[in-house]
Parts: structure tokens; sequence; C-alpha cells
């Protein structure tokens, strides 16, 4: 369980550096340029194998029965993921559903911490939803209303085909991410 605490600790912080210290982020990248990026990046990559190591590597201790059926929470999944892979698409939903990427990690993650109802989704998926909606209010408070662009068929039907490539993607390597697979949680 240290491992999945701290792996989400490194991923909170790599992330929110530029959301919440923006001037420190600019201080840091206007002294020592590029490598700045390239530590964050690679923050965020080891935070992402140390949580699929740190989740693998915990115990499931039970807080409550699942809340919601497998079809459920895979159906979220899909709309997280089609959420997700909209950022910056000229898509229908766009008006009224800003910082799609945030919005999408935090329905992937309230899916599956309602489906499972273990400690370490509490600190994983508890950990994503929370770090993204705090995120969305950040960036509204220091940004305001982001522009967003019209609308096309073609840009909604770009984040559906690739949400749900995505979402494919996501249950094929299911087992080799969390240890299970899709159909043993059916």
């Amino acid at each position: 369980m240290a491992l999945l605490i701290a792996s989400m600790a490194l991923w909170i912080l790599a992330h929110s550096v530029k959301t919440f210290t923006p001037k420190l982020r600019q201080t840091l990248e206007d002294r020592y340029g590029e490598p700045v990026k390239g530590i964050l990046a690679l923050a965020i990559i080891a935070s992402v194998i140390g949580l699929i190591f740190g989740w693998r590597a915990s115990e499931p201790v039970a807080l409550f029965s699942p809340l919601l059926p497998t079809w459920l929470v895979v159906s979220i999944v899909w709309l997280g993921m089609v959420s997700l892979v909209s950022s910056g698409k000229p898509v229908h939903w766009g008006r009224f559903w800003h910082h799609p990427q945030l919005y999408g990690v935090a329905l992937f993650a309230m899916a599956h911490f309602l489906g499972s109802g273990s400690q370490r989704s509490l600190v994983l998926f508890g950990g994503l939803a929370l770090w993204s909606l705090v995120s969305v209010v950040a960036i509204y408070r220091r940004d305001g209303k982001p522009e967003v662009p019209a609308p096309t068929m073609q840009g909604s039907a770009q984040a559906l085909i690739g949400g749900s490539i995505f979402t494919f993607v996501l249950a094929a390597t299911h087992q080799w991410l969390s240890g299970y697979t899709l159909l043993e949680l059916w």
C-alpha cells in the first residue's frame, strides 16, 4: 500500500506544478530550460508504473460492497474515455463540458471506485477523482471559462471512435494492469 500511496502522491505533485504553481514552473523553465518538462514527464511515467505495481501488490481490503455492476462501470469508463480523447476537438458536448480530460479521468476513477469499494481503490481511484476535480476548479479560477471551438460532426465522431478504441485497449490490458480480467469481474 505504501508504493500505491507514494505513487499517487507523485502523480498529484507532478501534475499540479503547472495547475497550482504556474509561476514556479515558469521560473524553473526559465532557469533550467526544457529539462524541467522532461523531469516532470519522467515523474509522471514513474508514478504510473508505481501505481500499477502498487495496486497489484496491495491487498483488496473491502470498505463496502461494490455499488455498481461491472456493465455500468464499463459504460461509465467508456464515457470517460470519450471525454478524455475529446480534449481540443470540436465536439457537441464541448459547450458545457470544459476540461474534458480531467472530467474523463474523474468518470473513469469514480466508476472504478464505486464498482470496487476496496481500500486500494480509495487510494488510487479516489485520489485520481479528487485530483481531477480539484484541478478543474483551480483551472477555472486561474483562467476563467475557456473558449470552445464550434462543434462538428467529424470532431464528435473522432472522439466517440477514439474513446471506444481507448476503452477496448484498457479492457484488453486490464488483466496486466490490475490482475483481473473483465470476465472475472462480470
